[in-house]
Parts: structure tokens; sequence; C-alpha cells
């Protein structure tokens, strides 16, 4: 059921009262979103109220720079239960590939389930636009084991509020991903630092062909410019 148009409201009404239907028969049955993105651009993050948590899956749709705010709307109305927002990002041929990057690892610093590159018609003359969008979504791909994973009990700090981070340690080592925002201009100097008692011995940064040896204090990095991104992966 197509759940957008002026309609919305009575017909997401309709597949609620039927959702109760189904787990009441079954449940462990797994209840997918609707045959289009259920919550369309612009007013994801206020229309994903409704649909949490009656659905098990459901997929937002954002375009330009926005990054729907699952963190902030959504996981508060959970209670319990655990909706996985899938994320389409439509993407446009004058975005820049620093935008298209941050916003895939935005989506997933903010708890997308899913991440889905979406080619606009408009890139249909730029071939090389999306060839960028076919390695963004191996970069992203490589990393889902270390997404799915569990947070660290003791997460490594950040010495500034301009970057944010996604942490997750995987086969002994700890990623961590890092996303600069869109606030000020110019290079950013960050500082990484390891939990009391524990020390780095080599960071990779992933997808960039460059290794940081940290210190007893941990590991600093330049954010170039915002919404700069950098993968790491930390061997403790």
């Amino acid at each position: 059921m197509q759940l957008q148009g002026p309609q919305w409201k009575e017909r997401l009404r309709w597949c609620q009262r039927a959702i109760e239907w189904i787990r009441a028969a079954d449940p462990n049955h797994l209840i997918n979103g609707s045959i289009s993105w259920l919550v369309g651009h612009p007013d994801h993050d206020e229309a994903m109220s409704a649909f949490m948590p009656a659905w098990d899956v459901i997929g937002v749709e954002a375009s330009f720079e926005t990054v729907p705010e699952i963190n902030r709307v959504t996981v508060p109305l959970m209670k319990g239960r655990r909706t996985a927002v899938m994320v389409g990002l439509e993407t446009y041929f004058y975005q820049p590939d620093i935008v298209l990057r941050w916003r895939g690892y935005r989506a997933v610093l903010n708890r997308a389930a899913g991440v889905g590159l979406c080619p606009s018609g408009m890139l249909e003359s730029r071939p090389e636009k999306v060839n960028f969008l076919r390695g963004l979504n191996a970069e992203l791909r490589s990393l889902a084991p270390v997404i799915t994973d569990r947070p660290p009990s003791e997460p490594v700090t950040c010495d500034t509020e301009q970057v944010e981070t996604l942490q997750r340690p995987h086969e002994g080592k700890l990623y961590v991903l890092a996303a600069r925002g869109t606030q000020g201009a110019g290079p950013l100097k960050v500082a990484f630092r390891p939990p009391a008692g524990k020390r780095d011995s080599i960071v990779r940064v992933l997808f960039e062909g460059r290794t940081i040896q940290p210190t007893a204090a941990g590991y600093e990095d330049q954010f170039a410019t915002p919404r700069a991104v950098h993968a790491y992966e930390v061997g403790q």
C-alpha cells in the first residue's frame, strides 16, 4: 500500500489495524514497509513518528543534503521494539563528492539500519558521479559487519563536538567512523583519546591509504573542511 498523498494518515490507520491482526496471529511475522518510500521528503522527521513502532522495517527518502534524524526522532518512540529505518539518499549532479560521502556516513551514524545511494535521473550524463557512488556503495558495504556490531563498553573520546562518531569493536580491533558537521570553516585538528589504561598500537585510516602512529595519549587527525569523514581501524 502506498502511504503518500493527502489521505496517507487514514490509510495508515487501516494498516495499523491490520498489523494488530497479523501480530495476534503470528508474533514473529516481519512487517515491512509499503511499496514506495513510506516517509518521503521534506517532512520525514515529523512523519517517522507515525510509523513507530508498528512496522519492523520502514523506508525513508531524503533529498538534497538532508539526513533523517533517527536518533532524535524515532529512537525515543521504540519503547522495547526496534524499527529498522532504511534510508534512501537521492543524489544530484551538482552535489560534491564530499557531500555524498558525508550523507552516507551521517545516516549510519544516525542509526540507519541500511543506506541506499539513489542516483537521480540527472546523473545519466555524469558517469564519473555514478562511478563515485559505486565506490561509496562498496565502501559502506565493506563496513556492514562493523556497523551492525555492538557498541564498545568503553568508548574513545573526541575533543570536539563538531565531530560525531560511531564506534564498534570487531574481531579484535576498534573501528571509529567520524564525521565533521557543517559548522565552521577551514581545517580542524581533532584528538581521539582511548579509555584510561588502554593504549592503541596502530591506526589505519581506511579508504585513504595512510596510517597514524598513536601515542599514549591517543591519536590526532585533521578534518580539512566541514562534512569531512574519516574511518579508523584501531589496533589495541
